[in-house]
């Protein structure tokens, strides 16, 4: 064979196998992996970013807020997008947007790491937005997009319940969250309602598709093209934000705004404010100081942490001898014994056992005192011989069948139940083994000593006493319902549970207990809760503090005029002194406010 011709036949066939190849590889990209090739160029044409939804809308029991979302612009940066002198654009936008340039590159920088188009700056002012919007075509590797922020108008009243919310915190939250729909750049619950109910607050977030081109500008920003302002073409909403549910709690904001105010006016500043409705158990105001603004949360930026310990509230979790409060578990443990109560004991300012003397609040001393003149003044010296008569086990069993000594939880949030602690015979003989004293009988019998409760415990307490021994569940979420269609979707009203009832007590210690709980208001140590035509009922207490000034307490409940009890209150106030002078006060401004919505509702009709 013709060595040419050999060549030029290997030749061919080298052709034809390159031809081959060629065919092969044509048909693969435009038939086998069309799809796959099409969805890789569809990568590169758009961006992704998403907005993240409303969240649900918190309401008090008449639909006033107390968390709503406002609008705001967020600033998104485009890393993928090359732009000449960066830095010096950089440093203007920060200028543009009154933005700290440390700051806006600290977060570009993160942004550039993760290569996606991210937010850099949250809660851009309106007047600088409109700066930005003048300027827009200048700098395609930025634009604002306007996001819903989370706003709590009640700011520290009503902090310790409502919660705040926090950024994830980590990769591996992110890594456990993200099969949920989070992303790295989520705002989630993290303390309070906004965590217990996370999942009926959260949205379903939506998504826009920014359209780039070759070079990563977004289509209808370049150089010579005549765009409305503020406006960009290459924005595409592929997906709407769907705001959260909405949640209607029971408490009322007007009373938790006039409790704050008062707490802040007390002598310390100090304490808590629990109030329930006795019938239903409903929580309508809840409140402690000092409080957090959870509104600082929502401005945290990727780089800060939340500030720990603010969460204490003391509403729930502060443990405090309960000091003359007390008086009712003796009173019903000392008249359910047999005791008459028409019984006086001297009182020369001090009652004297063989081994100590124990001093009544009044140096002077309060002279003959029976059993109403005494819960009516408070008398120590007539309780210590009331409790002596009723003994320490008695006065224990009556205080643990009721609201003190075990885990006094609201429904929605059994994590915060504090059990207080009630001492006995029997557990001093088995903790301590020790005997019990009289003298113990004694502390137990003013509420001092070892005896420790909640505000939660104590505002329960009267309550219990207001519906003569029986306590509803405590509850506050009222409901959850669809925020488009207003369907309620998951319902918290109590049904008529029971939570706690007392064993059987006389109608005619009762009696004796609320007539002189009624006199306490209208001539004893809580006068200054006196309310021309309103039936108040209510104890000071003063409880000695071995770590600074004693305590201010007080607890009451409210009739109406068919006799109903509308509310039942605990007021403390942490090293506030006397009970009437420091709690009292506060209790009174709270009662006036309800008063006054009483009074609206039935001009209302």
């Amino acid at each position: 064979m013709n060595p040419l011709a050999e060549k030029a036949g290997w030749l061919r066939l080298l052709v034809l196998a390159v031809f081959g190849v060629f065919v092969l590889r044509l048909l693969s990209l435009q038939i086998i992996f069309s799809s796959y090739y099409q969805l890789l160029a569809q990568r590169n044409r758009f961006q992704i970013f998403y907005r993240q939804a409303p969240r649900g809308l918190v309401l008090d029991r008449r639909g006033e807020p107390l968390a709503n979302n406002i609008g705001v612009f967020n600033l998104y940066y485009n890393p993928l997008l090359v732009v000449d002198r960066s830095e010096q654009r950089l440093e203007k936008m920060a200028r543009i947007l009154g933005i700290p340039k440390t700051k806006l590159e600290l977060e570009i920088g993160q942004v550039r790491a993760l290569g996606r188009t991210r937010p850099v700056a949250r809660q851009i002012a309106p007047e600088y937005a409109f700066r930005f919007f003048e300027q827009q075509e200048r700098y395609p590797e930025f634009f604002l997009a306007p996001e819903s922020l989370r706003y709590y108008p009640l700011e520290k009243a009503f902090s310790h319940v409502v919660g705040y919310l926090s950024r994830i915190q980590s990769y591996q939250d992110y890594e456990r969250l993200k099969s949920k729909g989070y992303r790295l750049d989520s705002w989630l619950g993290s303390f309070g309602l906004e965590k217990k109910f996370e999942d009926y607050l959260r949205g379903s977030d939506g998504a826009v598709l920014v359209e780039v081109d070759a070079r990563g500008r977004p289509i209808g920003t370049g150089a010579g093209e005549a765009q409305p302002r503020g406006v960009n073409p290459g924005l595409r909403l592929v997906q709407d934000p769907y705001p959260g549910n909405t949640i209607r709690l029971s408490v009322d904001r007007r009373l938790i705004e006039a409790a704050h105010q008062a707490l802040m006016k007390s002598p310390t500043g100090v304490g808590s404010v629990v109030g329930f409705e006795p019938e239903t158990g409903r929580v309508l105001v809840l409140t402690s100081t000092p409080g957090f603004d959870p509104n600082s949360y929502v401005s945290l930026t990727s780089t800060m942490t939340e500030v720990l310990g603010v969460e204490f509230s003391r509403a729930v979790t502060g443990l405090y001898p309960p000091g003359s409060v007390f008086k009712v578990f003796t009173s019903i443990a000392a008249l359910e014994k047999g005791l008459d109560p028409t019984k006086k004991f001297h009182c020369n300012g001090k009652f004297v056992l063989p081994n100590r003397a124990f001093k009544c609040w009044k140096k002077e001393g309060h002279g003959a005192v029976d059993f109403l003149r005494g819960l009516t003044h408070s008398c120590d010296v007539y309780f210590y011989n009331a409790g002596l008569f009723a003994g320490g086990e008695t006065i224990g069993f009556w205080a643990l069948n009721s609201t003190l000594g075990s885990a006094m939880a609201i429904r929605d949030f059994p994590e915060w139940a504090k059990s207080g602690f009630i001492p006995t015979p029997d557990w001093k003989e088995r903790k301590k083994k020790e005997g019990w004293y009289s003298g113990d009988t004694c502390n137990l019998s003013i509420g001092q000593g070892e005896v420790l409760a909640t505000a939660v415990q104590l505002a329960a307490l009267y309550a219990m006493v207001a519906n003569r021994g029986i306590l509803p569940e405590l509850y506050m979420v009222d409901s959850v319902a669809n925020a488009a269609t207003g369907e309620v979707v998951w319902t918290g009203a109590s049904r008529g549970k029971i939570l706690k009832k007392a064993p059987a007590v006389s109608d005619g210690t009762w009696n004796l207990v609320e007539e002189g709980l009624r006199r306490v208001v209208e001539e004893g140590t809580a006068t200054g809760a006196r309310i021309s035509g309103a039936r108040i009922y209510g104890k000071t207490g003063t409880a000695q503090n071995p770590h600074g000034n004693d305590h201010a307490l007080f607890a009451c409940y409210l009739r109406d005029d068919t006799g109903r009890a509308r509310i039942a209150l605990a007021v403390i106030i942490e090293q506030g002194g006397h009970g009437g002078a420091a709690a009292v006060p506060v209790a009174r401004l709270v009662l006036e406010e309800y008063l006054r919505e009483m009074e609206e509702e039935k001009r209302a009709g």
